[in-house]
């Protein structure tokens, strides 16, 4: 079922006059067969975020929405971490972490929730299911919760409360491994205690990952209720880290000390411009943004030359767009002093999902443009002057070469609500049909 125009029109009550002008739709590539991938092949993870239950209508995603046999892992997205405030007798602070689903319909009383539903069926087809801790918007310094990792990863009392808990996840729900989506350690920007002080969080994130490991090792032979792995060694351990390669060093511990207790790293391959910023530049950038600051290829050869092998690192697809207004060209590096609109689905102002973008082109008189230095599309209506760049069937499949030639471990997909579900997952379907 296609998706209603006027379902389109922006929340801020700008009134589209439909086009005459619609550009092809891409077409639909299915994958080479429905049996679900093997452990052996390259990963295709895909993240399912648990508010897009949240958005209306059409832009609904449920776990009955996953196409489960477009993947090798679904990433449940996001736990949180919650923080009871202690105090001891001789009066210096200290706290209690707990592990704490975000949503009260995750698992509203067990067996029956979203979660639940995820596993059970991502399990009956061979699927595995990670829950992924933390995320973007938890290590912000613009939020609540921007000192919890570095504190929490400060003492060893802190980690183990943690790591208990997770261990309680896997245990009780079958689950197969944990996503440590902590995107930039050791930022003063981002992680400072309560007190003003900071820590090195280099080396306390290297023993957090190291304890968490002896602990699902410890799990081996013994048998998880409701999980299909056999032992602890099944269960993995992946960390979702920055694409800003000249930083590497300062985030994260020395690869050679973590190699053996991570299972994969997934590069966040996107947001590298965005409304943040009032220059117009791709947020996928393949070869290289018109800053010549970052590009996908940098990233990755950082995190090689950092000691990462290639078949550890997971490089991740963006399903939506970044988008400005005020634009006055349709061109890649101009200026775009806000923030484009909300779009009726996302209701983020400058991020749309890729079947918003795909409508946009259709029937409301933007025209699509190919970025030669990027190697990735973008769109642009004269009429609003909004501008939105993303990534399309062509600019994936240069990703999808570049995996393939530097063999690198598989792709992951944030997230999977974002494409264009209700019309055939075409940028998923395209990386199943040919990468796996």
């Amino acid at each position: 079922m296609g998706f209603k125009k006027v379902a389109f029109l922006f929340l801020f009550e700008l009134m589209f006059e439909i086009s005459n002008l619609i550009l092809p739709v891409p077409m639909h590539i299915k994958p080479p067969s429905l049996s679900p991938h093997t452990i052996d092949s390259r990963k295709m993870i895909g993240y399912y975020t648990n508010w897009a239950q949240y958005r209306p209508t059409e832009g609904k995603f449920l776990p009955l929405d996953i196409d489960y046999f477009l993947y090798t892992h679904i990433v449940y997205s996001f736990l949180t971490i919650d923080v009871e405030f202690l105090e001891l007798p001789d009066s210096k602070a200290t706290y209690g972490f707990s592990l704490k689903l975000t949503e009260p319909n995750d698992i509203s009383h067990f067996p029956i929730g979203y979660l639940i539903d995820v596993i059970n069926n991502a399990h009956q087809i061979g699927v595995k299911v990670i829950i992924s801790i933390g995320g973007k918007e938890f290590n912000q310094r613009s939020g609540m919760s921007y000192w919890i990792w570095t504190t929490l990863c400060s003492e060893v009392k802190y980690r183990s409360q943690i790591i208990t808990d997770i261990i309680h996840f896997v245990t009780k729900y079958g689950i197969d491994g944990v996503d440590i989506a902590w995107m930039w350690p050791n930022d003063h920007l981002t992680n400072q205690n309560l007190d003003g002080t900071f820590n090195d969080d280099r080396d306390p994130l290297r023993c957090f990952l190291t304890e968490l490991r002896n602990s699902l090792n410890k799990l081996e032979n013994q048998e998880l209720a409701n999980s299909l792995a056999d032992s602890g060694e099944d269960l993995t351990i992946s960390l979702m880290v920055s694409h800003d390669e000249s930083k590497i060093s300062d985030y994260y511990p020395e690869w050679s000390k973590i190699n053996e207790v991570v299972d994969w790293i997934g590069v966040a391959a996107y947001d590298y411009h965005g409304s943040w910023e009032n220059t117009t530049d791709s947020h996928t950038p393949m070869e290289a943004d018109h800053e010549n600051r970052y590009s996908i290829k940098k990233t990755i050869q950082g995190y090689l030359d950092f000691g990462v092998p290639c078949e550890k690192i997971i490089l991740g697809i963006a399903t939506y767009g970044q988008g400005w207004s005020n634009v006055n060209e349709a061109k890649l590096g101009t200026m775009g002093y806000l923030p484009s609109p909300k779009g009726i689905y996302t209701r983020k102002n400058g991020i749309y999902s890729y079947y918003e973008i795909e409508q946009l082109v259709q029937d409301f008189g933007f025209y699509k443009y190919w970025d030669g230095l990027s190697q990735t599309p973008f769109i642009y209506s004269p009429d609003k002057k909004i501008l939105i760049t993303y990534e399309d069937t062509e600019s994936l499949q240069k990703k999808i070469n570049y995996v393939i030639e530097n063999f690198l471990g598989g792709t992951f997909i944030w997230p999977i609500d974002m494409d264009n579900f209700q019309a055939g997952n075409d940028l998923q379907v395209t990386l199943v049909a040919n990468l796996m």
